[in-house]
């Protein structure tokens, strides 16, 4: 392989474990803002003006799409499969969470 080849492929690799690593820290920002949100689903007034339209569905999508890129990345050897592994599971978790807290949260 040549220089340029090897160059394009780690180029290739930074740059989709760099786009999945930013998912993976916008979708748990976005689950500790839901949880937030569950905290002070009974004050009205502080709940409508924080609240996100749709957050919970866009994070049940967000987990659906992360969840099989982890287990790739994994397979590709791109990071370690502990770590994948692990971060498959906490997409999991965060995909229940969003689906149950969906019928919790008001409107």
């Amino acid at each position: 392989m040549n220089s340029f080849q090897h160059d394009l492929r780690y180029l290739v690799q930074g740059m989709v474990v760099t786009l999945v690593v930013c998912g993976t820290i916008a979708t748990f920002a976005g689950a500790s803002y839901l949880v937030l949100l569950l905290l002070i689903a009974n004050r009205g007034s502080l709940f409508e003006a924080l609240k996100i339209p749709g957050l919970e569905l866009w994070l049940i999508l967000g987990t659906m799409i992360q969840i099989p890129v982890w287990i790739a990345l994994t397979r590709i050897r791109f990071v370690a499969r502990s770590l994948g592994w692990a971060i498959a599971g906490m997409m999991t978790l965060i995909l229940v969470f969003s689906f149950i807290s969906s019928f919790l949260l008001p409107g």
